[in-house]
Parts: structure tokens; C-alpha cells; sequence
């Protein structure tokens, strides 16, 4: 993600500003200025780094050189040190060097070249042997430096740096080097990887992550002799061009010729010979002359005989017609005089991007890029960039903009037309733009959407005006057979709109368009498309507008309808009313008692029979209108209504109605019969599930020779089927389920042999068996929930079954006189089956797919024979409760995907050689008593999931990062990543790095890491992707030098390095820091030698009182520090020679202000070691009491505590204080470090422009000592702070100090935290304001 690197980001912005500079050039200028780095810093420039630090045009005049380095080398995303023989013998470029590791160290963000130079020379500065340091310049330069005393200092960390950066991998230029070429390679190659060309584009977010992805694409094609044909494909505003734009900026210097054509479809609208002035820009763009074309068909040919052996990069925007394509890039197509030889047009390693809305006209060379969706954070920011010219917007306009942000539904366009449009807007005016968008959507936006909506035919404009008003979010099959009873052959149509980018199909089939688009169809639907109740209310009241309405969609809750309203709707096609479950339920059993029949209605009792789709839910009335004939009707969906009959006499057709095919009743509870079948030859689905009035079939079903599916479900009052039925020579699916009068016996006709040609019948759902009852051999579906009888009836041999569910059965085992084998048979679900022991033979079923088991609690084995199930997928055995163990054989489960052993609480072991088992995703174990993994186990390359106990887990991981660590081989994380919360690494003798495996930093719920008691030298950079890594125990880690806070992840509570005596930088008050933990330091005696651990432990607490308390884990900050001085830090207002304190005063205010702090016995850190600060503090707890007395005082006590403690309530004022404090320690420290460096270096006359300094006023101001009358606090030598000034506070003014010191003092002599941080003293009883909390320290 980018920001616009042109304005610098307001202060408040949670988001890094973007880098001033993209390069900072070091090198000797004497040495290569005028040469070799003048040449490579043109270079960088033409590819459109523009941002580029070299001293003689980036540093203002007038202003200190060596602040003005510091800070560019800070504001820099990458370095490239050009090191020349004489290049050590500048101490500015060896400042510049020390500062760039500094800041950039292991990033990977610095590039050396060797400038006639060898590495070895450079290495040899550290080096010991005599005969290597004379051979190396390096190492001579650093020794004249040594003998200067105001270098001296230094020169170590020059060492470092120079040995850091030759032991990366550098780039040789050596006499023979060709340095052309050098740095037209060297430049392509950081080009690559900055990206910083992206910058020079206004307003791109979102765009780093998006080029990597397009990198992919496209990054062979590069290196081969192979084109890149690529297209770029999504909505119109969706940022293609944008994308293809920063592509082409960003990559165009690596070809021979490059050209962008622009709004290719726009050029060729608007002018006849559009393709003739693209083919002459393209020509232009890459040979760089005007040739004189004539017509389209010559520019072809120059093209081809021009460009076909230059390798190019050609953009085509916005491309909406396959001729365009022909005219412009119509290369390796096969020539039509001979297949196997292709049309060449351009060079090897050339790329063709094209972007278009319509995929359709991509052929099969192109590559499909499909452009994204801009995340929240990015829309949120590049609306932000237009509107305020700032990555994030004020606090004022924030909730407006997240609100306009949701209603562009992140699409760039829409994001850019309103930023611009309320930009320096009031706003109240931001709320009425608002409220009018939501009814009239920007007319700029609509205009660019509505292109492709334009391109559709007549039929695909009417079916993505139907989903816009009415299906979007729907599925799509289900919107498919809408659609295609209206005659819209939809599934082609929906497919289309697919390829222009107008919808898209989500994972679950769902269709998906954007709300702008959705916005767009609506209102330009409004008239012939009713979707809302005030529109419905105007059709049936006002009767306006009705020779347009082709469709109604609403939810409608009246009682009465008129039907002569809708009947003058001569185009309605689509009727589709709703209501809730609730409402339809109160207006069958209420309403519809009080409603006359339609008998009575006279001209009322009207439908249009133009409907091709009726969907009425809930309809009240006892039949349909006696004058409804609708020849054209496809689907008639009348759930949960009132209909008693259809088709009665009253009806007079003239003619069937041929085009229905499909019939839902569902839930019409007062349905009693259907009379004639004869009027619907046609049907295809026949629904009356839960019609529980229904108490026969009439015999004239035999004629529904098309009828795949009955379902007469929960049809409770049904007695029997008639023979007939044996008739629908079409039926795939009959349910039956709860027909309780209706027995197996009534199916007799299904199972006698006679009728078995005849009859195709998939699935059979059953709940009650008669004893004795027979079954249909040819049955392929068959669902017997709560089989009564331990065994399948003796003749069932269903050779065509495919699937067979006995959930809730009685049955004991299966197949136990099947003497053919099942090769239909896929599934079989026995869950739940209580008695049901064993299964004989697996070697009957060959291709079962899936095996369900679960809660057969008797099952006591799994025969050996299961090995011989090669595509067995699922193996389902949760709750098998009396299974002891596995056979060898399930190791030959080759297609094994999910493994199910939850609660088999006997199985204590998986086999072994569970490599095998190689397609194996998902495995869940969890409470059953498997004790450990086999080794096996981690040879599993295809397992995604484990489910099981996490002790078991966290021991398989860290017997695995042992072993890794021993013979660096590893398995696939992904199972474990997501669940791994506890992972105790103590004493496994990692040594750094390396010894982790890549999955490491994937481990992203981790909670707890302990890394105590390892050889660890540093951390391996991957703990930063623990993002939600809460506990950190580095302890007893000895050879452990640095912890960088940016190196760990900011939601870190606890870290423990107790006994960590290496460790010499940790939370250092003097850099920045995102950290807000507790930190355990016992025995870190390097660490308070080398920083300031008084002032360590302040600066923590400070950056934690920062912290909202959000939750249980902020309530309390624990930080203990080595500390030699006996005294208490005198900001401890109330303090004890003991470990207890009795009486601390608590006051609440005057006006009747709660107070919020208090606590109770205190228990810190139980440790004998009295030669620590201990410090507690502990937050106010929300549930604790509203008022206390004023008389009622602390009592508090430090156990384990053999010294001096102190107490200080903390209320906001000292939390303001706080922060002063350590801000004021910083920026001292940051100036006596600046001006002794300042004083303290021989400047280089040769190496920076007309810079001169005077060494002896700068050894002077160096070797200052302070006056006798310097300030100190406490009367201890080293320098006291100079607070910031403030007016009187509750706790008295603070002193005024002085601020000098020597040069030569360290840092930890500027501060220790006794008496020398302040001597505060206040007036308790003055104190009228709410504590924060409470803070203790011994």
C-alpha cells in the first residue's frame, strides 16, 4: 500500500508515512562523482525514481551537512554504497555507512557495489593476520582514524559496518567491466524489487501487493523466448487501467520499445478511423517516427515486419471489440494457410496486456488477471487522499467517510468522483450529499458504469435488470429457472454478464453484484420493474404506469387484494409476492375465515395471463381466479396458502397448459385434492409436502409421463397411493417421509419384477417399515431412518444403489447375504445405529466414497478388508466408543481425505506408516486417548487440519523443530498453524535463525512462546508474524545480545529475560518503540550498563498508561530492572524504610467525581535479590467500588519485598507528566548525542560539496566540563532533567536544572533512578481529581 509521496501524512494518521527518498547514493565523491555514480543516479532517474538523496542536489543550502545526512539516510527506502579504494578515508562516508547498517541492517534494503574493489579487501578491516591488513586500504584508513582522539570512539562501529556490508552480496565492477551495461542491469534489477516507480502515480493504494501478483503472471515470459499475451478483466472503475499504468511505469525500461494506448473503445467510437491513429501511435511510441499508414490492413503489416524482432511492451486500455485486438496485437495466431506455423508480431520476451470488461473477447492465449477489490483500509485511504489530500481523514469526517466508503463498495471510480466532489466541503453539507446519493447516484459514476450495460443485448439487459432489482444474493440456479420461465435461455445470458464483469458467482453458487451496479439497474428498472410496497401501492391503487411493468417482487403484508389492477398489467410476466412465515401463519388460521371466496368478487376475481412465473406465498384465497388461464405460466408456487383445489370444473380451459412444469403446494394445509392431471401434460415437478389435508392421488397422475419428482412429505392424512402411479415411467424421486398410513406394502407395484423396467426410481425416504415388507432392487436412493429390524430384507439386491442411509436403525451388520458386489454403491450412513457390531466385508462395496459410523457405539472393530475401499474418502467413526484399535490396512486408503476419531475414548494409537495415507486433509482426534503422534505423522504433505488435544500437538511441533534443527527437514504447517496457541521451545539448543523452520512466523493464534534456556544469539525475524503472540520467556537465553522492539509483535503483554546477562538493548527510552508490555529483567546487568534501566522502566510504564484498558490483560504492568541505588525514585511520593506502607490517603472530589483508583495486599515478585527496582502497577477494575471515604486510607504490602517501598496513586495528570518526562529525557540525550558527534569528527574537505568546519571550536565545546553551580538532583553527580514547563500541577512546580554534561560521559551517567529523575513534593491533601490507578515500587 502507497500513499501519494508528494504531501506528507497528518500526524494523526495510523498508517507509516511514505519515505521521502526511494535511494540514498553513499559514495567517495572524489572518487566516482563525476563518473561512475553520476551515470547510475541519471540512470535511476529515467526509470522515474525521482526521489533520490545525493548531496550535491538534495541538501538545502544553509543547513547543517551532518543532520541533514542523518535524517536522509532515515527518510530513505532503500542505500546504495558505492565503495571506492579511497572510500574509508572519509569519515563522513564511513558516518554515512554506520548510520545505513543503522538503520536498514538485515532488511535486505542495501545494495554494494565494489567499485574496483575486492571484497576481501573490504572484509580484511576486521581481520587479525598483519600480512591481510597491510593488503587491505580499508583497513589503514580505519587506523588513521583510530590515532585521531575525536575519532577514536568510532571507529568500532566503522569496522561493523564495513565488514556488514561486504559480507552481504555486493555487485564487482572491475577494470574490464563493461559500465553501461552494469548499470542499466543493476538499475532494472532494484527497480524490480522497490517498485518505487508506483510512486510517481497520485493516489495509489493497495497497488504493491496487486503488481507482485501481476509480476506473477508475467515473470516467464520475460526470461524465455515465449510472449506474455495478459489480460487484465473486471467491472469498469474496478482499477484496471490504474493497475496496467503502474505495470507499464514500472517495467517499461526492460524492453526494447513500449507503448500505452488509452481508451482504446473511446478512441473508436468517437473517430471512423480510430484504429488507423492507434496503429500509427503504437508505431510512433516504439520506433519513434511517424510512418504514413494508408488503411488498417497495411498498418498490420508493418507491425508484424517492424516489431517482430523487438522485444515490447504494449498496453491496450479499455478494449471492448475482438477487431481492435486484430488491428493491434493480433500475433501467434495460427496462420490459415498452415496450422502449425503462427502469425509473429513481436520479439521475444515481448508482453501484451489488454484491459477489458469483457472476457469474451480474450482468446486462448491471454492469461486472465482478474482486477481485486480494494480492502477496507485502502478504499478508506484513497477516498481520504481525494477529499483531505491525507491518507487517513480528520476525526471529525472519519464515521462520514467510512460511510461513503461503504456506500462506493470500494470501487476506485466511485471512491475518486466523491472524494474530489466533497472535498473542502462543510460538514453538513457531507450529510446531504449523502442522503441524495442514496436516492440519485453521481452522474459520473452511472455514465461510466452504464458502457457495459449498453454492449448487452436486448435479453441480457432484461435479465441484469431482474437480478438488480430483484436476485441479486440469490442462487444461481435458482435464479436460472426464474429466468428461464420467462424465456431467457438464462443460463447463457448470466454467463455473459459473468464475462463482462456485471456479476460474479461467489463460492456457494451465490450471485453477486456490486452495489453500484445494483444502484444503477434499479433506476433504470424504476418503471418496469416494481421491487417496493409504495411503487405496488401506486399499480394497484392509482393504476399508473401499467402498460410498462414487465415484473413484481414484493413483500406484502395486506388482506384484501384487487386483482383487476394487476390484470390491466398486460406485460407482467413475473408475479412473485411474500410473506413472512409468521405473517402467513396468522393469515391462514385468522384472516382468511373472514375473507369471502373468490366465487363472490365479480370483476375482481382477475390475474393477467401474460404470467410465465407465479409466486405467491401465503395466498389467502380457496382457488385461483375462475377467468385465470395462463397458456404462457411456467412455474406455479403457491406455499403455505389457503388453495383447497386447482383445476376445478369451473375452470373451462380451452387448451392444457403446456408450458407448466413445475407445481409447489408446500404447506397448503387446507389442500384436499387434485382433480385432473390431464390439464398439466407437461409437469415435470409435482410438490405438495406438508399439505396435510391431502387424502388422495387422483388416478389421472398416470398421464404425467414427464413427472421426475413427487414429494408428498409429511402428507399425514394420505392413505395410499393409486395404481396408476405405476405409470410415470419419468420418476427419479418419491418422498414419503411421515406418511403414516402409507406402508411399504403400498409400493408393492415398484417392487414386483413386471414393473421394474418401467419404473426408474432414485430415491425412496421412509421412516416406517412394515415386517416382512419388500424393497426395489433398482432403487439407487434409499433413506430408512429408525430401520426397526437388525438386518435389510434377504432378497434386497440393489445393484444400482448409490446411496444407503440407515441413521437411527437397529441394524446389527450388512451384507451378510449379498453374493454380488455393489459397484453403484458410494455411500453408507449408518450414524447413530446403537447395535450395530461389524461390517463382514468391504470387498462387496469396491467404490464406496463414504463411510459413516459415527455414535455406533458398539462397534468393537474395523475389518481388514476396509483396505481394499481405494476410493474411500471420508471415514467417519466419531463416538465409536468401544473401538480399541485400527487394522494395518486402513495404511491402503489411498484416496482418504477426512479421518473423523473424535470421542473414541478406547483408541489409544494411530498406526504407523501413516505416510501412506497421502491425500489425507483433515484428522480430528480430539478426546480420544491417542497419547502420541507417530513420527510418520509429519510426512503428511497434504494434511490441512487436526482437531485434537493441544498438549499433543504443541509436543509434536517442538519435536519437530528439534529434529529440523538436526536434520532441516520439515512438514507442511497448515494444520496446526491456525489452533497452536502454547508452544514451549525451553532447552532445545537453538542456536539462531536458521534453526526455525519457515512455518514458524505462520503460527498466527500463538499465545505463549517460550524460548528460555536456548543458545540464541538473536531472535529469528518470523516472530513478527505472530500477531497475536501475548507472552514472550526468553530467559537463561546467555548469548542473547539484542531484542529490537520492532522485531516483536506489538501485542505483546509479558516478556521474561530474567538471567539474559549478554543482553545489552531491550525497550532503550532513546528509540521509538510500539511495545506496551511488562518486561521481567532480572540479573540483566549488561543491559542497565549499557542503557538507563530506572529510566527503561519509566519510559515502559509510560507508553502502557497510553494504553486503553480493553480488557482484564491491561489492568496490571509488572517491569523489574537490575537498580544498584538504594533509593527509591523520589517521584514515589509516599514511601516506607519497609515493606509495607499503612496509610496512603484516598480523596474523591469535591463536586462528587468518582474515584477510580485503589487496590488492595500486593503481591509483586518473590525473589531475595535486593539490588532491583520493582515496579506494579495496577489499573483501576471498572466492577470495583464507585466512592470512597475521604478518611479511608490504603493499606499496602510488598511480600517478598526486604527493603525500602513506595506508593503513588496515578491520576491523568501523571500520566501527562509522565510522558513529558521521558519525552524530555529523549530529546536531551538525542541533543548531547548530536553535538557530540557534531564536535567530535574531522570533516572531509574532498567528499561534500564547500562544507568546512573548524576542529579546534569543536574539540573545545567537546572537552567542556560543567560549572561548579551545574544543578544536580540530590547531590549526586550526572545531569538532571529539564522539565518541560508547565504551570503548578498537584504535586508542586518542578525544579528548573541545568542540561550540560561532558562529552565523555555514557549514556547511563545522565540518569539513574534515584533521587537524580525529580525531587517532586506536593501537597496530598490537594489532590481533587480521579485516579488512573495505583503505582508501587521497591
Amino acid at each position: 500500500m502507497e500513499a501519494n509521496p508528494s504531501s506528507s501524512s497528518s500526524s494523526n494518521t495510523s498508517s507509516p508515512p511514505a519515505k521521502k527518498f526511494d535511494v540514498f547514493l553513499s559514495f567517495r565523491g572524489e572518487d566516482t562523482r563525476n563518473n561512475f555514480t553520476g551515470h547510475l543516479s541519471l540512470a535511476l532517474r529515467k526509470i522515474g525514481l525521482f526521489n533520490i538523496f545525493k548531496d550535491d542536489y538534495a541538501l538545502n543550502k544553509g543547513k547543517d551537512i551532518g543532520p541533514e545526512l542523518m535524517k536522509a539516510i532515515e527518510a530513505s527506502q532503500w542505500a546504495v554504497v558505492v565503495l571506492s579504494e579511497n572510500y574509508a578515508t572519509s569519515s563522513w562516508c564511513l558516518l554515512e555507512l554506520a548510520k545505513i547498517v543503522e538503520c536498514m541492517g538485515d532488511s535486505g534494503r542495501i545494495r554494494t557495489i565494489f567499485y574496483h574493489v575486492n571484497p576481501s579487501h573490504v572484509r580484511n578491516a576486521a581481520s587479525t593476520d598483519v600480512k591481510k591488513q597491510k593488503e587491505s586500504r580499508f583497513w589503514k584508513a580505519l587506523e588513521e582514524h583510530a590515532n585521531n582522539p575525536s575519532q577514536t570512539e568510532y571507529v568500532e562501529s566503522w569496522r561493523n559496518a564495513l565488514v556488514k556490508v561486504a559480507n552481504q552480496s555486493g555487485h564487482p565492477v572491475e577494470a574490464h567491466t563493461d559500465e553501461a551495461i552494469f548499470i542499466k542491469d543493476f538499475v532494472a534489477n532494484i527497480s524490480s524489487e522497490l517498485g518505487a516507480s508506483t510512486r510517481t502515480i497520485d493516489g495509489l493504494f493497495g497497488m504493491t501487493s496487486r503488481l507482485k501478483k501481476l509480476d506473477s503472471y508475467v515473470i516467464h515470459p520475460l526470461n524465455s523466448d515465449n510472449i506474455c499475451f495478459l489480460g487484465i478483466h473486471g467491472m469498469g472503475g474496478i482499477g484496471k487501467s490504474t493497475l496496467a499504468e503502474a505495470y507499464y511505469k514500472k517495467m517499461s525500461h526492460k524492453f526494447d520499445g513500449n507503448s500505452f494506448l488509452e481508451n482504446v473503445r473511446e478512441v473508436c467510437e468517437k473517430n471512423p478511423n480510430g484504429l488507423l491513429h492507434l496503429q500509427n501511435q503504437l508505431l510512433k511510441d516504439i520506433l519513434r517516427e511517424d510512418l504514413p499508414i494508408g488503411h488498417v490492413g497495411n498498418g498490420k503489416d508493418l507491425i508484424r515486419n517492424r516489431l517482430r524482432a523487438k522485444k515490447v511492451l504494449i498496453v491496450l486500455d479499455d478494449v471492448n471489440n475482438p477487431e481492435q485486438l486484430e488491428a493491434l496485437a493480433d500475433s501467434h495466431r495460427k496462420k490459415q494457410e498452415s496450422e502449425n506455423e503462427l502469425d509473429i508480431w513481436f520479439g521475444s520476451g515481448s508482453v501484451i496486456i489488454v484491459t477489458t470488461r469483457n472476457e469474451n473477447i480474450l482468446g486462448e492465449r491471454y492469461k486472465i488477471y482478474r482486477a481485486q477489490q480494494l480492502d477496507d483500509d485502502e478504499a478508506l485511504q484513497l477516498f481520504s487522499w481525494k477529499a483531505f489530500e491525507r491518507i487517513e481523514p480528520p476525526d471529525e469526517f472519519k464515521e462520514l467517510s467510512e460511510e461513503v466508503v461503504k456506500y462506493a463498495s470500494y470501487l476506485p471510480l466511485a471512491l475518486k468522483v466523491l472524494g474530489s466532489l466533497l472535498r473542502r466541503k462543510e460538514k453538513s453539507e457531507w450529510e446531504s450529499a449523502l442522503s441524495r446519493l442514496r436516492k440519485c447516484p453521481e452522474k459520473k459514476i452511472i455514465e461510466k458504469l452504464k458502457i457495459s450495460f449498453e454492449d448487452l443485448d436486448k435479453a441480457d439487459q432484461g435479465i441484469f435488470l431482474d437480478i438488480a432489482c430483484f436476485f441479486e444474493g440469490f442462487d444461481k440456479n435458482h435464479v436460472i429457472e426464474i429466468m428461464d420461465c420467462c424465456g431467457f435461455d438464462s443460463k447463457y445470458g448470466i454467463s455473459n454478464l459473468v464475462d463482462k464483469s456485471l456479476l460474479s458467482i461467489n463460492e456457494d453458487g451465490k450471485i453477486w453484484m456490486h452495489d453500484l451496479l445494483k444502484e444503477m439497474g434499479k433506476d433504470m428498472g424504476r418503471q418496469s420493474r416494481i421491487r417496493n410496497e409504495n411503487q405496488y401501492n401506486e399499480v394497484l391503487e392509482n393504476e399508473e404506469g401499467t402498460d410498462q411493468v414487465e415484473a413484481i417482487v414484493v413483500c406484502d403484508q395486506r388482506e384484501e387484494y384487487i386483482f383487476d389492477a394487476l390484470s390491466s398489467l398486460k406485460k407482467l410476466r413475473l408475479l412473485q409476492i411474500e410473506t413472512d412465515d409468521d405473517s402467513a401463519y396468522l393469515r391462514l388460521n385468522i384472516v382468511v375465515d373472514c375473507l369471502p371466496c373468490l366465487d363472490g368478487l365479480g370483476h375482481y376475481d382477475v390475474l393477467p395471463n401474460s404470467l410465465q412465473y407465479l409466486n405467491w406465498r401465503g395466498f389467502p384465497y380457496n382457488r385461483l381466479p375462475s377467468s385465470f388461464q395462463p397458456l404462457k405460466l411456467v412455474q406455479l408456487k403457491l406455499q403455505h396458502s389457503n388453495i383447497k383445489q386447482l383445476w376445478s370444473n369451473c375452470m373451462k380451459y380451452k387448451q392444457p397448459l403446456y408450458s407448466l412444469k413445475v407445481i409447489d403446494l408446500s404447506y397448503s394445509r387446507s389442500f384436499t385434492k387434485f382433480e385432473d392431471f390431464k390439464v398439466v401434460p407437461n409437469l415435470e415437478k409435482l410438490i405438495l409436502r406438508g399439505c396435510c389435508g391431502l387424502q388422495k392421488i387422483h388416478p389421472s397422475i398416470e398421464h404425467l409421463k414427464k413427472l421426475v419428482l413427487l414429494d408428498l412429505d409429511c402428507c399425514t392424512s394420505l392413505k395410499k397411493l393409486p395404481r396408476e402411479i405405476n405409470g410415470l415411467a419419468s420418476l427419479q424421486t418419491l418422498k414419503l417421509g411421515y406418511c403414516f398410513d402409507v406402508g411399504i406394502n403400498g409400493l408393492a407395484p415398484f417392487v414386483r419384477h413386471e414393473f421394474g423396467d418401467c419404473l426408474d426410481l432414485w430415491i425412496l425416504q421412509w421412516r416406517f417399515f412394515d415386517e416382512g415388507s419388500e424393497l426395489p432392487n433398482k432403487i439407487q436412493y434409499l433413506d430408512l431412518i429408525g430401520f426397526p429390524y437388525n438386518k435389510l430384507p434377504s432378497g434386497f439386491q440393489p445393484l444400482q444403489l448409490v446411496r444407503l442411509q440407515l441413521c437411527h436403525s437397529n441394524i446389527k451388520q450388512l451384507w451378510n447375504n449379498c453374493n454380488k458386489r455393489l459397484y453403484n454403491l458410494k455411500i453408507i450412513d449408518l450414524s447413530d445405529s446403537q447395535y450395530f457390531t461389524k461390517f463382514d466385508d468391504f470387498t462387496v462395496v469396491p467404490n464406496l466414497e463414504e463411510l459413516i459410523l459415527s455414535n455406533c457405539r458398539k462397534l468393537l472393530e474395523i475389518h481388514p478388508s476396509i483396505g481394499n475401499l481405494k476410493k474411500l474418502a471420508l471415514l467417519d467413526l466419531e463416538g465409536c466408543e468401544s473401538l480399541e484399535k485400527f487394522p494395518e490396512e486402513i495404511n491402503g486408503l489411498a484416496s482418504l481425505q477426512s479421518l473423523r476419531l473424535r470421542r473414541c475414548f478406547k483408541l489409544e494409537k494411530l498406526g504407523d506408516n501413516l505416510e501412506q495415507l497421502k491425500s489425507l486433509r483433515n484428522l480430528d482426534i480430539d478426546d480420544s486417548c491417542i497419547k502420541q503422534l507417530p513420527s510418520s505423522f509429519f510426512l503428511m504433505e497434504n494434511l490441512e487440519s487436526v482437531s485434537g488435544n493441544e498438549n499433543l500437538i504443541e509436543s509434536a511441533v517442538r519435536e519437530n523443530i528439534i529434529s529440523y534443527r538436526t536434520g532441516g527437514k520439515c512438514f507442511s504447517p497448515d494444520w496446526f498453524c491456525a489452533s497452536l496457541r502454547m508452544l514451549n521451545l525451553s532447552d532445545c539448543d537453538l542456536t539462531g535463525p536458521d534453526a526455525f523452520p519457515e512455518y514458524f512466523g505462520k503460527l498466527v493464534n500463538l499465545c505463549l512462546l517460550d524460548l528460555s534456556k536456548n543458545p540464541l544469539s538473536v531472535l529469528p525475524p518470523r516472530i513478527s508474524g505472530l500477531s497475536n503472540l501475548t507472552t514472550l520467556r526468553l530467559e537463561h537465553c546467555k548469548n542473547l545480545k539484542c531484542l529490537e522492539a520492532e522485531l516483536l509483535p506489538s501485542t505483546l503483554d509479558e516478556v521474561y529475560v530474567n538471567y539474559c546477562t549478554s543482553l545489552a538493548s531491550f525497550l532503550d527510552p532513546l528509540k521509538p518503540c510500539h511495545l506496551r508490555c511488562s518486561a521481567y529483567c532480572l540479573a540483566c546487568t549488561e543491559l542497565v550498563r549499557r542503557q538507563d534501566g530506572g529510566m527503561t522502566a519509566l519510559a515502559s510504564l509510560s507508553r502502557f498508561l497510553q494504553l486503553p484498558s480493553t480488557g482484564i490483560d491491561s489492568w496490571e504492568f509488572r517491569f523489574v530492572v537490575p537498580h544498584s541505588d538504594k533509593k527509591l525514585p523520589s517521584w514515589f511520593i509516599n514511601q516506607s524504610p519497609t515493606a509495607s506502607i499503612n496509610s496512603v490517603p484516598r480523596f474523591v472530589s469535591l463536586c462528587g467525581r468518582k474515584h477510580r483508583g485503589f487496590t488492595r495486599q500486593l503481591g509483586v515478585i518473590d525473589s531475595p535479590m535486593s539490588d532491583h527496582l520493582f515496579l506494579l502497577y495496577i489499573r483501576n477494575s471498572p466492577y470495583e467500588g464507585s466512592y470512597i471515604c475521604v478518611s479511608d486510607p490504603l493499606e499496602l504490602s510488598f511480600l517478598g519485598c526486604c527493603g525500602s517501598c513506595g506508593v503513588r496513586l496515578v491520576y491523568e495528570e501523571d500520566i501527562r507528566e509522565l510522558k513529558e518526562i521521558t519525552s524530555q529525557y529523549c530529546n536531551d540525550q538525542k541533543d548531547v548525542q548530536s553535538s557530540h558527534s557534531q564536535s567530535s569528527l574531522q570533516f572531509d574537505h574532498g567528499s561534500r560539496l564547500d562544507f568546512k568546519s573548524s576542529r579546534k571550536d569543536s574539540h573545545a565545546v567537546a572537552t567542556q566540563r560543567p560549572s561548579s553551580s551545574s544543578a544536580t538532583c540530590g547531590g549526586r553527580g550526572g545531569q538532571a532533567l529539564q522539565s518541560p514547563k508547565r504551570s503548578r500541577g498537584r504535586h508542586g512546580r518542578l525544579p528548573s536544572t541545568g542540561a550540560k554534561a561532558t562529552m565523555t560521559q555514557t549514556r547511563n551517567q545522565f540518569y539513574d533512578l534515584g533521587s537524580k529523575i525529580l525531587n517532586l513534593r506536593a501537597d496530598i491533601t490537594m489532590r481533587r481529581s480521579q485516579s488512573e490507578g495505583t503505582l508501587g515500587a521497591f
